[in-house]
């Protein structure tokens, strides 16, 4: 069957706008684990990724922190899978508490987009931080020292006096309290409790210090 010229000269356009198209493509940015790894900083990953927003970097902060758990809790595994589940506890409890602090600070401050953009970076800041103590970290817990139970309730009563702080705000203002407040107290004390019993699966004094150092961080922003 013999095609008509008229159609030949179509195919040949389409095809070759296809092709040249196809050409000029830039190349798909690499998001690799061991790119992502490798890369300094999640705002440097984003910008590679093709998207600096404050979108594109919580996305590249979220890569980095998966690419980082993936990678300890492999290491990990090798040993002792009950290492692991003690070790996603931890992630939990301090994600849980590090995400309540900025929140705190968020609802004190009336907002702010540095903040905002700190919590959506929190994970891959913890997930580095677990990476260097997930070794030491024991499979059985142990009661609380009344030191480290002292210092623990300490972050309690300092960020219970944060709240209070900012609820006295808001009444200078001539707004009534939200409801936020309330909320924010319930949550913070939920926090607290599951931080606290973590801590039986903190190891030895240097990684206990660690950890209580981490939990620390936070409630510092306050200053």
């Amino acid at each position: 069957m013999t095609i008509p010229l008229a159609v030949s000269l179509i195919l040949a356009v389409t095809f070759g706008l296809a092709a040249a198209e196809d050409a000029v493509k830039p190349p798909a940015a690499d998001d690799s684990m061991a790119h992502v790894l490798k890369t300094e900083s999640y705002y440097t990953l984003a910008e590679e990724l093709g998207d600096p927003s404050a979108a594109g970097e919580r996305e590249a902060a979220n890569l980095q922190a998966a690419a980082r758990r993936i990678q300890t809790e492999f290491r990990v595994a090798s040993k002792s899978m009950r290492r692991v589940m003690v070790l996603n506890e931890w992630r939990e409890a301090l994600n849980r508490w590090n995400c309540l602090q900025l929140e705190l600070v968020m609802f004190w401050s009336g907002g702010g987009t540095m903040y905002s953009q700190m919590m959506g970076g929190d994970a891959a800041v913890t997930e580095d931080f677990l990476a260097g103590i997930a070794d030491h970290l024991p499979v059985a817990g142990k009661p609380l020292t009344k030191e480290t139970a002292r210092e623990i309730d300490g972050l309690l009563k300092k960020s219970k006096e944060r709240l209070a702080q900012a609820k006295l705000q808001t009444k200078r203002m001539g707004v009534k309290p939200p409801p936020r407040v309330a909320d924010l107290a319930r949550r913070l004390e939920e926090a607290h409790s599951a931080l606290k019993s973590q801590f039986q699966f903190a190891g030895d004094d240097a990684t206990t210090q660690l950890l209580l150092h981490q939990c620390k961080e936070p409630t510092e922003l306050w200053e």
